[in-house]
């Protein structure tokens, strides 16, 4: 499962601006339960932060959506899924998430190095 249109062409990493992560209470639960990221953390991590790259993709299941990745550790990236609101510029809602090896498939531009 390749999060792109293509798999043979990386997709382009754009600046984007997140100003208000919307997090439904079933999103929450599923990515601290099943995933184990705490999404309080995902929320610190891209708020309101400068310097944010995300890429568009489009899974034939899930539709359009625009992926970042913050790496965690020298070896993890969590790979995080958004679709922006189509009411109000800044505001993204949280799709999933997950922990990525750093040389996966998931990889590209990464908006911190710890």
């Amino acid at each position: 499962m390749f999060p792109y249109d293509d798999p043979s062409v990386m997709p382009e990493w754009k600046l984007i601006w997140i100003e208000d992560l919307i997090v439904s209470d079933a999103v929450r639960r599923k990515i601290e339960i099943k995933h184990g990221i705490d999404v309080d953390w995902i929320i610190d991590q891209l708020a309101r932060r400068p310097s944010i790259y995300g890429a568009k993709t489009n899974h034939k299941r899930h539709g359009k959506r625009t992926l970042i990745n913050i790496s965690r550790d020298s070896k993890l990236t969590i790979a995080v899924f958004l679709i922006p609101s189509q009411k109000n510029y800044g505001e993204w809602f949280l799709k999933t998430s997950f922990t990525t090896m750093k040389r996966s498939k998931f990889r590209g531009e990464s908006n911190y190095e710890n």
